[in-house]
């Protein structure tokens, strides 16, 4: 009886054992913070775009039909000294003969008894007849080819066509904020522009072919001025690339190809 009160007792003496502790809960690891996203670019503004009404599209655009009309005056210059070239030599040849018909009258006033040789009154009427014909000719062919006319019109269209490209391009040498506001240049250039680019002076296809052949193989420093790529004359030379370099085109192979026979038109 005693032995299993002493069990009881030394049950009830021993200590329990203590709970063992909770492991502590790892920390969170902390959200690293979201990076901040990049501004994005404000859009230029329309005064940044267009100062003064000029855009970079109508710069280009202007520097287009600049070409065209670079290209229509080289050629109407070109063709103008050829025509009065040409006009110059018949003119020339009808006064060579004009004074020597005045010669033959003169000769043709001397005394029967005194001439040199039988007949010398014939052969000198026949003469004077001939180089009045001859004269007469000569004058009635620089009447139908219209000449004078041709000449005075290329003349005033050269003239013009150099004003205004000189105009122009001194229009796009300013500095951008120095320039006329482009609404009033529009209204006083775009005009002319096209008055030029539309009604170049009458010459024949062939004629046009003979000038291009020309300057191609005869003046080529005239079709690259100074070298810049602005002074480079199109339809030899393309548009710009993506480097603003203006590489030459075929246009130069095939005037070049085209033969022509060696007398001269006139």
């Amino acid at each position: 009886m005693s032995t299993d009160l002493e069990k009881g007792v030394a049950l009830e003496s021993e200590p329990e054992p203590e709970p063992e502790p909770e492991p502590e809960p790892e920390p969170e690891p902390e959200p690293e913070p979201e990076p901040e996203p990049e501004p994005e670019p404000e859009p230029e503004s329309e005064e940044e775009e267009v100062i003064n009404g000029w855009s970079p599209e109508s710069q280009e655009q202007l520097e287009a039909c600049m070409w065209k009309l670079r290209y229509n005056r080289i050629i109407s210059n070109f063709y103008y000294y050829e025509i009065k070239r040409i006009e110059g030599k018949w003119s020339w040849i009808i006064i060579l003969i004009s004074t020597l018909t005045s010669g033959l009258t003169v000769a043709n006033n001397v005394d029967e008894q005194d001439l040199p040789i039988d007949g010398f009154k014939t052969y000198l009427n026949i003469s004077l007849t001939t180089s009045s014909m001859i004269t007469s000719l000569i004058a009635a062919w620089i009447k139908k080819q219209q000449y004078i006319e041709r000449i005075n019109e290329l003349d005033r269209y050269t003239q013009k066509i150099n004003k205004l490209c000189e105009e122009i391009d001194f229009e796009l040498i300013k500095p951008i904020k120095d320039r006329t506001p482009y609404t009033d240049f529009k209204d006083k250039m775009f005009p002319l522009i096209s008055e030029y680019l539309s009604s170049n002076p009458s010459i024949s296809p062939s004629e046009w072919k003979k000038c291009v052949h020309n300057i191609t193989k005869n003046y080529p420093e005239l079709l690259t001025m100074d070298g810049t790529e602005d002074s480079k004359m199109w339809p030899w030379y393309g548009p710009p690339d993506e480097n603003a370099k203006r590489s030459k085109t075929n246009f130069a192979e095939v005037s070049l190809s085209t033969s022509f026979r060696s007398k001269r038109c006139c």
